[in-house]
């Protein structure tokens, strides 16, 4: 096992008792059964039976001296088969920012874990599982000229690390802002930024150091129902044998269209370095979506994303429905390109102050340039959750997937479930 996912599985948990006043937090055990557990072509499908451990994690303080959004869903699986390896699965996102000199000088850290296939050409699966681990750090530096005027200066370094593939990198980078706050729910600025990209293999991907430079407009609004921030402007990366430039965008706009019901819209198109801009804030809710990455995600590329959808939220239930296109084309000669499409659904319901269900359903789609065909795959999830005292639960899951492949050996059908015991101090059930 990687002893990075060790070290950042070990943060997780000593967050929990610093913070454990502002978390919602669960922690489980339990036995999970596959009848594909490889995830392979129909006629080598093998069975098998996992212990696992698991932690959920959520918690956010936007607002403070010491502000940070934390979440995460990983667990241990230690399969019972003796030809398989046990694997931790799962993703984790923590970010926050602590003011030394409010308003003035303040540091900011990140760190986040995912995972990707070793072998495009195969499901995430035991035995198929890449972690990616990006941390990034830097200060934030803030001037008043007037009572309208402001600047901000930030810094960062970020570093990529990769299980197996040899796309290790690292970049350095600065952003400045000169802005006009006519109030505190609005702002308008112009920025620009630097960064310096270089990969850190000796096999070669040293050759795909570039720049990067944004010359761009910022407009952020906080209004009562309606919450905006937007990037628009221009960028250029240049490499050894590469150089593209192109209008640039990052945008998130959230709408409350009634007291239950929020609209969301959210885009982005850059030159991605080390650390990409992220669409959803929480990495770990998806329904059981697909996991979107590829090898073209290691390299120089333009990444366009867009991704919009309705939440509806009352006391006893939660739904959500959104659509992500994402298209990323290669700056390198005949590497291609690449898109991605999904759908989910996600619907929760508390029965009684002790029980929740919850369905899912995610479609998704992905085709390469240098081939004809594509991945489809359709994944349907359902989930009972039974609390049985003031910190203890019993949640059942089962899962089924099925993805036609580029290749027959690319397809699989598989049929999951668990039981898990389940420890959450804090959270009610159905909170989440």
């Amino acid at each position: 096992m990687n002893h990075r996912i060790l070290i950042c599985t070990a943060a997780l948990l000593a967050t929990v008792p610093a913070l454990s006043a502002e978390l919602d937090y669960a922690l489980r055990v339990g036995v999970a059964l596959s009848d594909n557990v490889d995830r392979f072509p129909s006629g080598a499908e093998r069975s098998s039976t996992a212990a696992v451990a698991g932690l959920e994690l959520h918690g956010e303080r936007p607002a403070g001296r010491l502000r940070y959004n934390i979440a995460a869903d990983v667990a241990y699986y230690e399969f019972l088969s003796p030809d398989i390896d046990s694997e931790i699965f799962g993703r984790a996102l923590v970010s926050g920012a602590y003011d030394f000199v409010p308003d003035t000088f303040s540091w900011n850290a990140s760190l986040n874990y995912d995972q990707i296939s070793a072998d495009m050409f195969r499901p995430l699966a035991p035995g198929n599982a890449e972690d990616v681990l990006t941390v990034s750090t830097g200060p934030t530096l803030r001037a008043r000229f007037s009572t309208l005027m402001e600047g901000q200066l930030d810094g960062r370094y970020t570093r990529t690390t990769y299980d197996r593939r040899p796309f290790d990198n690292e970049t350095i980078g600065a952003r400045a802002l000169l802005a006009r706050r006519a109030n505190p729910r609005s702002m308008l600025a112009l920025g620009v930024s630097y960064d310096d990209v270089s990969y850190l293999s000796n096999s070669g991907a040293s050759g795909l150091d570039y720049d990067r430079q944004e010359l761009f407009a910022r407009a952020e609004l906080q209004g009562v129902r309606t919450s905006v921030q937007l990037e628009v402007g221009y960028a250029d990366v240049s490499g050894r044998s590469f150089s593209s430039s192109g209008a640039m965008l990052r945008a998130r706009l959230n709408r409350r269209l009634a007291p239950s019901l929020t609209a969301f819209l959210n885009g982005v198109r850059e030159y991605p370095t080390s650390e990409a801009a992220a669409l959803s804030a929480d990495p770990t809710v998806g329904g059981g979506g697909g996991y979107d990455n590829s090898l073209l995600t290691s390299g120089p590329r333009l990444s366009t994303s867009y991704e919009g959808g309705l939440r509806f939220e009352t006391v006893r239930g939660q739904a959500e429905l959104s659509y992500l296109r994402r298209k990323e084309e290669s700056l390198l000669v005949l590497a291609g390109e690449r898109n991605y499409d999904e759908l989910r659904a996600r619907v929760r319901r508390n029965f009684t102050p002790r029980m929740h269900g919850a369905l899912s359903a995610v479609l998704t789609s992905e085709d390469f340039s240098l081939f004809a065909d594509e991945f489809d795959e359709r994944i349907l999830g359902a989930e009972i959750g039974i609390t049985v005292g003031r910190a203890l639960g019993l949640d059942l899951r089962v899962e089924h997937r099925d993805r036609d492949g580029i290749t027959p050996a690319g397809g699989y059908s598989e049929l999951s479930g668990g039981v898990f015991l389940r420890y959450s101090p804090r959270r009610e059930s159905g909170t989440r």
